[in-house]
């Protein structure tokens, strides 16, 4: 079974090809605020000698992390499956960072952090046996405590989100040298084998932690010689 597999959770935004589990070919966007989804898609594609009718599965990562990019990820997946018939795998980002993790050798158990906005982070620890609770919101605040007393941080940016913070140090961005852990959909490809029940595309939704809230806009000002 060929899968193709969409990870744009962070800043590094990546389309990989598989077949049954194994990772043929990945490509990856590091640079820009765009995502050219399709570019990608072409490149995977052709590095793995694989044509786009042969793709027997879709995966993607629901978040948390980008919102904008879940969302793109979202459509071309739910565009995709509802034209073609193709199941599609979702998976979450903290499970894609937990079998990423392992090859960093860091002491358990690891706390994976996901830049939220708003100076806060999506958050969730592994145990070594089992997740600690589910997802949850933490003030940066928060994060930075933890990583003075020596607690295991991992997670996308972490450098860039901590070099501009007024209550980060030295010690904190030394706590977290050498744990930037960005998602690879390389990994997908692992975890969306054919054991992995698929989900109808229409109830893709990504993780995000905090409720919509929208402010109505104020009446319209008029305008001179607007005739409207």
């Amino acid at each position: 079974m060929i899968c193709l597999a969409f990870e744009f959770t962070s800043r590094r935004r990546s389309v990989a090809v598989g077949r049954d589990g194994v990772p043929l070919a990945e490509s990856v966007q590091e640079t820009g605020r765009e995502t050219p989804v399709f570019a990608l898609v072409d490149r995977a594609l052709q590095t793995a000698g694989v044509e786009r009718g042969e793709v027997g599965r879709l995966a993607l990562d629901i978040g948390p992390g980008s919102y904008t990019g879940i969302r793109i990820a979202i459509s071309t997946v739910q565009g995709w499956a509802l034209g073609t018939g193709i199941p599609v795998v979702p998976m979450g980002s903290f499970e894609i960072l937990r079998r990423m993790a392992g090859g960093l050798d860091r002491p358990l158990p690891w706390t994976f952090a996901v830049d939220a906005q708003r100076r806060e982070f999506a958050v969730r620890t592994w145990n070594g046996a089992d997740w600690d609770g589910n997802v949850r919101l933490v003030p940066d605040t928060e994060l930075v405590r933890w990583i003075r007393e020596g607690r295991t941080v991992l997670g996308p940016d972490l450098d860039g989100c901590f070099g501009t913070l007024p209550e980060s140090g030295p010690e904190v961005l030394a706590g977290i040298a050498g744990t930037r852990l960005q998602p690879a959909a390389t990994e997908l490809i692992r975890l969306a084998t054919d054991a992995v029940p698929p989900l109808p595309p229409e109830t893709l939704a990504p993780v995000y932690l905090r409720e919509a809230a929208f402010v109505k806009a104020p009446p319209a000002r008029p305008i001179p010689g607007d005739p409207t």
